[in-house]
C-alpha cells in the first residue's frame, strides 16, 4: 500500500523546508515497508519453530 500525502504550500514557502519534508516522507515509507517484511519474516520462523517441534516430539511414535 501506498501512501500519498498532498499539501498546499504557501507562497513564498522555503524551497528547503519542502525538500527535507519530502525526504522525511520518502524515508518513512521505506521504514513502513520494512517493518511489514520484518512482520512477514518473523511469522514464517515461527511457523517452522513450530513445524520443528512438533516434529521433534511426534518423532517416536514412527516406531
Amino acid at each position: 500500500m501506498e501512501i500519498t500525502v498532498r499539501v498546499r504550500v504557501p507562497e513564498g514557502a522555503d524551497e528547503k523546508v519542502i525538500g527535507e519534508l519530502a525526504e522525511v516522507f520518502a524515508r518513512a515509507q521505506v521504514l513502513r515497508s520494512l517493518a511489514v517484511g520484518g512482520r512477514r519474516v518473523k511469522r514464517e520462523k515461527a511457523s517452522w519453530r513450530e513445524l520443528r517441534e512438533y516434529l521433534e516430539e511426534y518423532r517416536d511414535l514412527r516406531g
